[in-house]
């Protein structure tokens, strides 16, 4: 069985731009055979901010999760 390294961020819109340059460096510092499955946890990302993050699988495949918070709970 082929094991996933999870990582999970808490983040919301205004930190899109760290989050990208975290998970890049990720991926480029990482050995060929690692695997990444990322777990957002987010009430405020976008669809088109999910899409400039899923971009960054032309350095390696991963899996991207958004899980949704709601602020009011």
């Amino acid at each position: 069985m082929e094991e996933v390294i999870k990582i999970a961020f808490s983040v919301d819109k205004n930190f899109i731009a760290q989050l990208t340059v975290c998970i890049t460096s990720i991926l480029i510092n990482s050995s060929k055979d690692d695997k990444f499955a990322f777990y957002l946890l987010s009430a405020d990302i976008t669809e088109k901010e999910l899409k400039k993050i899923e971009k960054l699988k032309n350095f390696k495949d991963f899996k991207l999760n958004l899980i949704t918070i709601n602020m009011e709970l």
